[in-house]
């Protein structure tokens, strides 16, 4: 547990923990940072994602109508087509339901950032909420790859950066 706060530094099982009073206002400013990148990020998984499954579907199109006539009537070609429809239905299948809940995990993350951005002393009284939907959240998503989350962090940083400090030229 580290909460940044007064200088009063306890050392207790290996742990630095730094007592604050407003400890629920640090929780709620770390879910905030982490709303704006797990929406970025999750928001960037999905682009990349409709992007594949556009590709995957003009290939298997491409498939049908180009490979598919080349073979010839049989039982192999019987064969070859239910595994290939299968495989393509299966593949299709996992990765649109990989995408969509990348689309709905961003839009709850961007609804998250949103509230607590908007009024901040509300968002602390409603923090076992927001802190519940962002714990399930993030638990239902499947985890960011780490290759997306290090392409994005100089852009992600450089952006909170910015957004903090127009927040605190207010």
């Amino acid at each position: 547990m580290f909460i940044v706060g007064s200088n009063e530094v306890k050392q207790t099982e290996g742990y630095f923990v730094e007592y604050d009073k407003n400890s629920q206002g640090v929780l709620l400013s770390m879910i905030h940072e982490n709303s704006y990148w797990n929406h970025s990020l999750y928001r960037s998984l999905f682009l990349m994602g409709s992007t594949i499954v556009l590709l995957i579907i003009m290939l298997s199109i491409f498939a049908l109508l180009y490979l598919v006539p080349q073979l010839k009537n049989g039982v192999d070609y019987s064969i070859l087509r239910v595994v290939f429809v299968f495989l393509s239905f299966t593949i299709i299948y996992e990765i649109l339901d990989k995408i969509t809940q990348y689309y709905e995990s961003a839009r709850i993350m961007l609804e998250i950032d949103n509230e607590i951005e908007r009024n901040f002393m509300n968002a602390e009284m409603n923090l076992i909420y927001i802190f519940d939907l962002y714990i399930k959240t993030k638990e239902k998503t499947p985890s960011i790859p780490l290759l997306i989350y290090k392409f994005n962090r100089r852009r992600l940083n450089e952006g909170w950066k910015a957004r903090v400090s127009f927040r605190c030229s207010d």
